[in-house]
């Protein structure tokens, strides 16, 4: 899967989990980020040669588990959210 395709199915299973739609934007902003930095410094090694996209994303997780993880994590982080 290409990282766009899979950085808009992880922002629709956020919109899905009902966060707010900054949160969806900066969380799906880091993602890129990290996708990025992950392929970059992978790519360059030996072993790691040839992965491709589809490799990454794989590795990174299916979006609606990081779509679950990431309404738990923001559930946490609020007063409402803890109790």
């Amino acid at each position: 899967m290409s990282k766009s395709k899979w950085l808009n199915e992880v922002a629709q299973a956020l919109r899905r989990q009902r966060l707010p739609r900054s949160y969806i934007r900066r969380f799906t902003d880091e993602l890129a980020d990290h996708f990025d930095d992950f392929y970059h410094t992978h790519t360059h090694s030996q072993e790691k040669i040839g992965m491709d996209a589809e490799a990454h994303t794989a590795r990174l997780g299916a979006p609606e588990e990081i779509a679950r993880r990431a309404a738990r994590e923001l559930q946490g982080r609020t007063y409402a959210g803890r109790h």
